[in-house]
């Protein structure tokens, strides 16, 4: 008699099939985390600055070097908020690609996308006001890809949900 092993989805972070709606909210968390530890990283760096730059006992190669690092600060995080942004996508693409599905279960993935989108919807929203804080919204403005998708999150999610319900049931079409 064959036995038969489960094979895990290597795909989805939870190891289950059919969880675009899942893997659209991780998406969502996971960058709202990095964009807010960006801006209140930057706060904090920017301070540090400060003090070593005010700080006489420090060597100006010292000095030299933090503020080197503090200008460059801003393009470092913002092009790593997209690359995780965009490899995420693709991830959540990718991902979505290699689930076997019926097509009954394509208005159930509506459903859970639309819920998936409301809960997008409150994070950005979240995410908004804490940068409306005067004492962020300078640095927040000095990374400009992370404040563009975290402004339009809905609208992202939104489009990535709808690709990767659309990637996982075309396969069905087209094998």
């Amino acid at each position: 008699m064959k036995s038969q092993t489960k094979r895990k989805n290597h795909f989805s972070p939870s190891g289950k099939k059919g969880n675009a709606a899942l893997e659209t909210v991780t998406i969502v968390i996971v960058l709202i985390i990095f964009g807010i530890a960006a801006v209140v990283g930057m706060s904090a760096f920017t301070e540090l600055n400060d003090e070593i730059q005010n700080d006489a006992d420090i060597s100006n190669s010292t000095k030299d070097m933090s503020g080197s690092l503090h200008t460059t600060y801003p393009s470092l995080m913002d092009g790593a908020f997209m690359f995780l942004f965009i490899g995420l996508v693709l991830f959540v693409i990718a991902s979505a690609f290699f689930i076997d599905s019926h097509p009954v279960f394509f208005v159930f993935a509506i459903v859970l996308l639309l819920s998936a989108n409301v809960v997008a919807m409150l994070l950005g929203d979240a995410f908004d006001d804490i940068m409306g804080d005067d004492s962020l919204s300078s640095y927040a403005n000095q990374l400009p890809y992370t404040s563009w998708v975290m402004r339009n999150l809905l609208t992202v999610s939104l489009v990535v949900g709808f690709t990767a319900v659309i990637s996982m049931f075309i396969k069905m079409r087209n094998g």
